[in-house]
């Protein structure tokens, strides 16, 4: 609808919007820290579900994918969305896959060894924004 006013988040596609050049992954727009980027969007066996662990305490985090899956290159996180300024996109922090956990946990009445069917690896290094291409936010005031 020309002129009509959309919620970015809800109308896009956004695994299907552009693809990194040089990874040959899905990208779409997301705020990294103050700044909008074409970040890596998580992959569909990236299990975000729950929350999986690397330790017996459930105190280190760790990224759940199926089995069997390609392990991609980088992960991202939430840390919600952005305003309405902001067209309500996720603001998001990318992390390159690290390890495979041999024994990852999660919780489940406490903390409890992750059952067989996923792999679980710990987050490596938080890769800057600067890795990603620019992408500019214009607002129709309408």
């Amino acid at each position: 609808l020309a002129g009509a006013p959309i919620d970015a988040q809800s109308s896009l596609a956004l695994d299907e919007l552009f693809e990194l050049a040089d990874e040959a992954a899905a990208c779409g727009p997301a705020w990294m820290g103050e700044e909008l980027r074409c970040a890596p969007e998580s992959p569909a066996a990236h299990l975000t579900f729950r929350q999986v662990y690397a330790d017996a305490d459930c105190s280190t985090k760790a990224v759940a994918l199926s089995a069997g899956s390609n392990p991609p290159r980088f992960v991202r996180t939430s840390d919600g969305a952005a305003s309405a300024a902001g067209a309500s996109l996720p603001r998001v922090r990318v992390f390159s896959l690290g390890p495979r956990i041999s024994s990852p946990y999660w919780i489940t009445r406490g903390c409890t060894a992750m059952p067989e069917g996923q792999e679980a690896y710990l987050f490596g290094e938080e890769v800057s924004a600067e890795v990603f291409p620019p992408l500019e936010l214009t607002l129709d005031p309408g």
